[in-house]
Formats: structure tokens, C-alpha cells, sequence
């Protein structure tokens, strides 16, 4: 129920490794997905209201590791297609590696540094992001989007419901 994925456009730059996994965790770790879920929405209730019924959600394990790739892990400038949300969740230490900041467009850049286990949530269709290349070591993290259409595998999420 885990899957590489390598669905990046062409056009943007990168270079990392990443695993989808929500079907996992909805089988799986069911718990964890509806409080993920449930996490997301409060951040959007409390701070935009943009999602209104339902959303399709893509979690995803990302990983940068250098060696593995044979050079910098890096992901440029972009906005995530039709994310109503976006949460990144570092898993790694930063002990573990070398740059990988999270950076924010919106008015000055802003530069968001995540120790092990913080989260950034964003408005992920509409916030350009990026992180600054990974030059040494290895940076995991789970990041789930929140979509308001249909992308594989087709499990539509109710407001305030796992289901």
C-alpha cells in the first residue's frame, strides 16, 4: 500500500525520493490519519476557512539524502497543485544534516527552521515554498496535501470525518 512517486513537473527542480502512504496510514494507522486530517482542518478553520465539504489527501515520506542521490538534495520555488493545505512534519534531527530550510514567499522571504517532529502547515496552492539544498546528510519528512480534486487513489475525506 506504499508507492514511489514521481509525479513532479518536469520544470521543477529537484531531487529527492518520496513514498505516498496514505492508503498506510488509512489502513493501517487510522488513528494517526484522522488526526492528521483532523489537524489540517482546525489549522484551516482557525486561519483561512477555504475547505468546505470534502478533500482527497496526499501523504507523502520525502526524502533528501545526499549520498544516497549523489548530490544535494533540493526541492525550487513552486506552489503544490490545488493543496487547500499543506503540512510538512520534519522527522529527521537537524543534527542529521545540512541546510534543508524551509522558506516562505510573502512580502520578505521568510526562513523557517523545523527541529524533529514540528510541523508548518500553509496554504499550499497559493504560497510559493521551497527549502535551500540539502548539501550533506540525510532530511525526512511527511508531508500530507490536502487536494479538492480527484487524484489516485480516490479516498475523499469528509469534513470533520476520517472516512
Amino acid at each position: 500500500s506504499v508507492w514511489s512517486s514521481d509525479d513532479r513537473d518536469d520544470d521543477l527542480g529537484y531531487a529527492h525520493e518520496v513514498w505516498r502512504l496514505e492508503d498506510l496510514f488509512h489502513q493501517r494507522q487510522r488513528e494517526l490519519f484522522d488526526r492528521l486530517i483532523s489537524a489540517a482542518w482546525a489549522v484551516d478553520r482557525a486561519l483561512w476557512n477555504n475547505i468546505l465539504e470534502f478533500v482527497f489527501p496526499e501523504i507523502e515520506y520525502i526524502e533528501y539524502d545526499v549520498k544516497k542521490l549523489g548530490r544535494p538534495g533540493a526541492i525550487s520555488r513552486h506552489t503544490d497543485n490545488d493543496s487547500l493545505v499543506t503540512m510538512v512534519v520534519l522527522l529527521s534531527d537537524p543534527s542529521q544534516f545540512v541546510g534543508g530550510v524551509n522558506c516562505f514567499e510573502g512580502g520578505p522571504t521568510r526562513e523557517v527552521p523545523l527541529k524533529a517532529g514540528d510541523a508548518v502547515f500553509f496554504y499550499g496552492h497559493l504560497c510559493h515554498h521551497w527549502i535551500t539544498p540539502v548539501t550533506a546528510g540525510h532530511r525526512a519528512i511527511l508531508q500530507m496535501e490536502l487536494r479538492n480534486r480527484y487524484e489516485e487513489p480516490p479516498r475523499r475525506i469528509l469534513r470533520g470525518r476520517g472516512q
